[in-house]
């Protein structure tokens, strides 16, 4: 995860405490627009499907988003993480990073990791 965040880096040392947590969620979700749906609409679609229902429990969360150079993330788009975030702890520590994934092309990837001891 941190060697994927080189625009906005999440560092080693700042992940080390998952060592120490009795529970990890990953989930990994990519931007799939239908018809008119922008990019960041679907992932967040998706998230609120598949989101723990003991979202409220977790401690840390880590987000990773990539784009590409030629579609970066734009700032609206950025908002739209307050919709991923709500509902869990507003005692959560949050951390994220950005990167950049030729592949992708004119979607977004984002990997969420939450934890707690």
């Amino acid at each position: 995860m941190s060697h994927e965040s080189q625009l906005i880096p999440i560092k080693v040392k700042e992940v080390e405490y998952l060592y120490e947590e009795s529970v990890i969620l990953k989930r990994r979700f990519h931007s799939l627009s239908e018809g008119v749906e922008r990019r960041m609409d679907s992932i967040v679609r998706e998230m609120k499907k598949f989101e723990p229902s003991d979202k409220k429990t977790y401690e840390h969360i880590l987000i990773l988003i990539q784009t590409s150079k030629e579609h970066p993330l734009i700032m609206s788009e950025l908002q739209s993480l307050n919709d991923i975030l709500e509902g869990f702890s507003s005692k959560a520590e949050i951390r994220w990073g950005l990167g950049i994934n030729e592949q992708l092309e004119d979607n977004i990837y984002i990997l969420i990791v939450c934890s707690k001891r």
